[in-house]
């Protein structure tokens, strides 16, 4: 990983150097899993649960995406998921839409960094 692509990927809310130890100093597989990611379809199963008002729908995505978003570092995005995991597993789905301004514009910042390294 050069400078440039560590850059891009801190300013994008990834924690590399935590990404970094979870991946054994690897960062040629540390690219290779987080440029993955914006084609994953995680995050559209998301969006689908809550605009039909599927709790435990929303609850299984949310929760896929805390998990995916812990073991790459991202930690912003991380931490929004994470809360909309519990407000879904609660059965809040209108907590979980009121999260959705923060969610997607961290979702969009980490699949822009990752498009661009």
């Amino acid at each position: 990983m050069n400078d440039e692509q560590r850059s891009i990927l801190i300013a994008s809310g990834m924690d590399v150097d935590a990404a970094l130890k979870r991946f054994m100093n690897n960062a040629g597989l540390l690219l290779k899993h987080a440029r993955r990611f914006p084609d994953e379809g995680t995050w559209g199963k998301l969006l689908a649960a809550i605009d039909a008002g599927d709790a435990e729908g929303g609850f299984a995505a949310a929760h896929t995406l805390k998990g995916i978003t812990a073991n790459l570092s991202l930690t912003a995005l991380h931490d929004v998921t994470d809360a909309m995991t519990e407000d879904l597993r609660a059965g809040n789905v209108e907590a979980a839409r009121g999260r959705l301004p923060e969610a997607t514009a961290a979702y969009n910042a980490v699949c822009s960094a990752l498009r661009q390294i």
